[in-house]
């Protein structure tokens, strides 16, 4: 854990608009306001569900472009459905994913709060199995964790 938090802190530092809530400071008053701060301030008490991030990602395949099927919001809720599967649910703040994504070396293409990844996900032949080339990233559920 003690390398998922300097990971986490140094990605926090290189990406000075990413808080808890994503991608939400526009501008520089938005940045240097007190909530947006705070945010930042609490990524570093993610590290759980940062590093339950980068197990996921780990098994995702990096592609060319962009994939616009699934934001980062609904990625994050896939990492919270795998920990629910295995004991308590984890909580996984949207921000606290792309952090992760960013240190697993995805490219991030920003949409407001959001955003999408290179990533290689689909949800499969017969369309509610969640892959990433061959491989498996959730087992099967009825329908999508959202």
């Amino acid at each position: 854990m003690l390398k998922s938090k300097e990971l986490l802190e140094e990605t926090i530092r290189k990406h000075k608009t990413l808080s808890l809530a994503g991608f939400r400071a526009r501008d520089y008053a938005e940045i240097a306001g007190n909530e947006f701060q705070e945010d930042r301030a609490n990524m570093v008490n993610y590290v759980e569900a940062f590093s339950h991030c980068l197990r996921f990602l780990k098994r995702v395949h990096k592609q060319q472009d962009f994939n616009f099927k699934f934001n980062t919001y609904v990625l994050k809720h896939f990492v919270e459905y795998t920990t629910k599967r295995k004991g308590p649910r984890v909580y996984v703040p949207e921000g606290t994913f792309i952090a992760a994504a960013y240190a697993s070396g995805f490219k991030v293409k920003r949409l407001e709060h959001s955003g999408f990844l290179n990533a290689q996900i689909d949800y499969g032949s017969k369309g509610f199995d969640i892959y990433s080339g061959k491989t498996k990233l959730l087992a099967t559920f009825d329908s999508p964790p959202i």
